[in-house]
C-alpha cells in the first residue's frame, strides 16, 4: 500500500482522545438521535454482574432456558461440554447460568425482527460468526444463539475490560462515570435511552461503563456497499470500502462518484454537528448504502483511535490528508490535493483527488486475507478434549494462508 510520506511534526497522527469520544460511540448514545437512519436495534440494558460473569468464564456454556432449539454451532449445553467429568480426573463442576428475563428480551426482538445480530456496548462479535453453521454470519433466532457469538468471540471481551474500553483516552480515570462526560444517555441511571431499549430489574453495578446488550435486525447485506468514513475536526476526510474483497462493478468512475457523492450529502445533512450533539468532532463512521448508491444507512460509529481498523487507509495517509486541508482549506470541487496516485484510488488522478477520498480494492489480486481467519478454530476444536491442539491448529491455517498469498504473488509476477 503506498503511503503518502507525511513529514509535519506539528500534527499528531490521531487527535487527542477523551472518554466522551469513546462513550459517544456506543450504539445506546447515538441510536435515539439517528433512529430514522440506521437498522431496527433493541437494547438491553442493566444487565447485571451474574451476565458479566457469564462473559468471564470459562468454557462455552449456554445458560439454561436458552435453547428454544439447538444453537446451530451444535455447542449446546454443559452436559455435552462436561461430557467428561466422569473419566475419573480431579475436575471442578462448571458454573451454571439462566437469565430468564434476559432471554424473554432476546426473544421478544427475534419476534419482531425475524433474526437478529447481536454485540455489546462497542464490539460486534464478528470473528466468532462462523460458529453458526447455517442462515448466514452472525443471524440469531434463538437466545442460545446470541450467547454462544458472545461467548466464542474475542472482540466482546473489549466491552468487559475498562482499562481497554478508555485505553488512549488523556482524561482516563476510573473515578469518572458516564454521566460527568455528558452521556448519561439514560442508561448509567437504569432508564431506557429509547422505546426499543428495555432495563432489567439487576441491581446497579459499581462499573464506570454499565454492560449493554445490543440487538440489531438481521438483514443478508451485500458487502460492496458497505463503506468506512473517517471523519477529523468535522471534515470528512476519506471513505475506504469496508469489505476487503474485490467488486467489479465498483470500478466504475461513474459509480465511485455516486457512492462519494452520496456519503458527503448524507454525512452534511443528517450527521455532521448531530453526533454527540456536536461535541464530538473526531470519529469513524460505517454506513451501507442502499442498491442504487443514492441512501445511505448508519451501522456504527467508532473512535478516530488506533484500536479502530483505518482498512485500506494508513493512518499515515488520512493526518496527510487533514494537514492538507488544515492548511489549504479545500472545498469540495474547487480546490484539490496534489496527491501521489495509489493503487487503490480507483484511478483517480494525481492532480485531482478532492476531500472525500474514496478507496475501493481495484483489483482480484488486492484482496485481503479473510477477515478474522485466526479466530477460524473449527468447532470440535472447542471441546475439552481438544482445546490442547486449537494453537497448533492456529498455527497450520497461518502457514497455510502464507503460502497462499506467496502462490497469488508469484502469479501476479508473471
Amino acid at each position: 500500500m503506498s503511503s503518502l510520506n507525511p513529514d509535519n511534526p506539528t500534527i499528531d497522527i490521531f487527535p487527542p482522545l477523551h472518554r466522551k469520544d469513546v462513550l459517544a460511540c456506543q450504539t445506546s448514545a447515538w441510536y435515539t438521535t439517528f433512529q430514522r437512519k440506521t437498522i431496527k436495534t433493541t437494547i438491553i440494558n442493566a444487565l447485571g454482574e451474574d451476565f458479566r460473569a457469564y462473559l468471564e468464564s470459562d468454557g462455552l456454556i449456554i445458560p439454561e432456558g436458552a435453547e428454544d432449539h439447538r444453537p446451530t454451532g451444535d455447542l449446546s449445553s454443559d452436559e455435552e461440554m462436561g461430557s467428561d467429568h466422569d473419566d475419573g480426573e480431579d475436575s471442578s463442576p462448571m458454573a451454571r447460568f439462566s437469565f430468564p428475563e434476559i432471554d424473554q428480551h432476546i426473544r421478544r426482538a427475534i419476534s419482531s425482527y425475524d433474526a437478529v445480530f447481536p454485540k455489546l456496548n462497542w464490539t460486534a462479535p464478528k470473528d466468532a460468526g462462523w460458529m453458526l453453521s447455517s442462515g448466514g454470519p452472525l443471524r440469531c433466532t434463538s437466545p442460545a444463539d446470541v450467547y454462544l457469538l458472545l461467548k466464542s468471540s474475542d472482540f466482546t471481551m473489549h466491552d468487559l475490560d475498562t482499562d481497554r474500553i478508555f485505553e488512549g483516552c488523556i482524561d482516563n480515570s476510573h473515578s469518572n462515570s458516564q454521566a460527568t462526560n455528558g452521556f448519561g444517555n439514560g442508561v448509567a441511571d437504569g432508564l431506557s435511552p429509547d422505546p426499543h431499549s428495555v432495563t432489567s430489574d439487576s441491581s446497579e453495578t459499581n462499573h464506570t461503563v454499565q454492560l449493554e446488550l445490543v440487538l440489531k435486525k438481521w438483514y443478508e447485506i451485500e458487502r460492496s456497499r458497505e463503506v468506512r468514513c473517517f471523519v477529523r475536526n468535522n471534515r470528512l476526510l476519506a471513505i475506504s470500502q469496508r469489505d476487503p474483497n474485490f467488486f467489479e462493478h465498483l470500478l466504475s468512475q461513474e459509480t465511485q462518484n455516486l457512492m462519494r457523492s452520496t456519503v458527503l450529502k448524507f454525512w452534511n445533512e443528517e450527521v455532521k454537528f448531530k453526533f454527540a450533539n456536536g461535541e464530538v468532532t473526531s470519529y469513524v463512521m460505517d454506513l451501507l448504502l442502499t442498491r442504487d448508491l443514492s441512501r445511505a444507512h448508519i451501522v456504527d460509529f467508532n473512535p478516530y483511535a488506533p484500536r479502530t481498523d483505518p482498512l485500506l487507509f494508513e493512518w499515515s495517509e488520512l493526518v496527510e490528508l487533514h494537514t492538507r486541508a488544515e492548511q489549504e482549506v479545500i472545498e469540495l470541487g474547487i480546490e484539490s490535493l496534489n496527491l501521489e496516485e495509489s493503487p487503490h484510488t480507483g484511478g483517480r488522478t494525481a492532480s485531482g483527488i478532492d476531500l472525500p477520498l474514496l478507496r475501493i480494492v481495484t483489483s482480484p489480486n488486492q484482496s485481503a486475507r479473510p477477515m478474522y481467519s485466526h479466530n477460524m478454530i473449527p468447532a470440535d476444536a472447542l471441546s475439552d478434549n481438544a482445546m490442547r491442539f486449537a494453537a497448533e491448529i492456529a498455527v497450520e491455517m497461518a502457514q497455510r494462508e502464507r503460502e497462499a498469498q506467496e502462490i497469488e504473488a508469484r502469479r501476479g509476477e508473471r
